[in-house]
């Protein structure tokens, strides 16, 4: 078989076993050194000088800052806040293992004052959202689209963002591959009052490409301080910390609930009620200064081989 041929199958989930790729961090690569821990893929940002470094070390692969829903007819870049270079894109996709391009399907309120603050359904919403991603369709071919399932954002986004039918209705329609975050379907669930399980089976697991994995941690008192005591002295103000305080906040360490869930998400797909995925990401730790505050070793060190051990067996 042509080496092409290969990496194809492995992105479309046809490979013997899945993959797993944690996110880049200078901590991590240190541990792979020591032989602590083993991964498959770095997964990183879209900036080409974290790209370099981890490829010395591992193949991998960019998530996008890219969301969709605006009615822009194309995507959004969530971090320079303007619609998509889409040669810059390009440039990346060159210079890393990356296959699908992903679509965070998150709906600011912002981005439609006109409608109630509570809105659940949405047909301007969903024609804008389609209208988006066929953009990026007609560029790559709906094969290598991936739409990510969202969740509140502390009240941010209008609700019609984590309705499970909204979701699944925009992943059939549009024809693309769904990226399921469990951590953001916990967190979806846990403000609908549903129960996580229930809430993820009505998510379009039938076109399941990707899953990402983190704990989901309440942040109490002590770990506000403790990480704003960290960013003293980073660009990083003390009230983004701050907001954290007594929410629930996702790429966090895996908690027992956190392990039973990808369990149960895993035991699905080996039995072959849902498509198997190419890989399995731990969303725990990464770059920039917030990130590198939370992190902690230790929980790389023990965390790490669980995963590893959960996604080969």
């Amino acid at each position: 078989m042509e080496r092409e041929d290969h990496i194809l199958l492995i992105y479309r989930g046809l490979d013997l076993y899945m993959k797993m790729a944690i996110q880049y961090t200078p901590q991590c690569v240190e541990l792979l050194h020591q032989n602590e821990v083993e991964i498959d893929y770095f997964k990183c940002p879209a900036w080409l000088e974290v790209v370099q470094k981890a490829r010395h070390i591992r193949p991998a692969y960019i998530h996008f800052p890219l969301r969709v829903g605006t009615g822009i007819k194309t995507a959004l870049n969530t971090e320079t806040k303007q619609p998509v270079e889409w040669k810059k894109i390009d440039q990346l996709l060159e210079q890393s293992d990356t296959y699908y391009i992903n679509l965070h399907l998150n709906i600011l309120k912002t981005d439609y004052p006109e409608l109630p603050q509570d809105t659940t359904q949405s047909d301007l919403i969903i024609d804008n959202t389609l209208s988006d991603i066929e953009a990026v369709a007609e560029r790559y071919g709906r094969d290598r689209i991936i739409i990510e399932n969202d969740h509140p954002s502390q009240g941010a986004h209008l609700p019609i963002t984590y309705q499970a039918n909204f979701i699944r209705q925009v992943v059939e329609d549009s024809d693309c591959g769904f990226l399921l975050d469990i951590a953001h379907a916990r967190l979806a669930a846990s403000y609908l009052g549903l129960d996580t399980q229930e809430y993820i089976q009505t998510l379009p697991m039938h076109v399941l490409r990707e899953i990402h994995i983190s704990g989901v941690q309440m942040i109490a008192d002590k770990w506000v301080s403790d990480i704003q005591a960290k960013l003293q002295h980073t660009e990083v103000s003390p009230q983004v910390v701050e907001g954290f305080r007594g929410h629930l906040l996702d790429h966090q360490p895996m908690t027992d609930e956190d392990w039973l869930i990808l369990d149960w998400v895993l035991g699905q797909i080996r039995t072959g009620e849902w498509v198997k995925p190419w890989i399995v990401a731990f969303e725990y730790s990464g770059v920039g200064a917030l990130w590198q505050a939370v992190t902690n070793v230790s929980t790389l060190k023990q965390q790490i081989p669980l995963l590893w051990q959960r996604v080969h067996t």
